[in-house]
């Protein structure tokens, strides 16, 4: 799965080094548009649904967060 998650980061932003990269959002690396376009992508290959109040940085600051996410919404 992570390696998933990597694969839709890379398509998303242009951060080479995304794999190593933590503060997603704190540290905007991932803007408003690109982490909507990954929640998108993340529903879709996960079949997953992810609800406005899971839509915060906590769970979207790291690969490991993302990771933690997807697995509790049930993929």
């Amino acid at each position: 799965m992570k390696e998933k998650i990597v694969e839709i980061l890379r398509i998303v932003t242009d951060d080479a080094n995304i794999e190593n990269e933590s503060g997603l959002i704190d540290n905007e690396i991932l803007n408003s548009l690109e982490l909507m376009e990954l929640i998108t992508e993340l529903e879709d290959t996960f079949g997953i649904s992810i609800e406005m109040e899971e839509i915060k940085a906590e769970n979207f600051n790291d690969i490991d967060a993302i990771c933690r996410l997807v697995e509790k919404l049930g993929a």
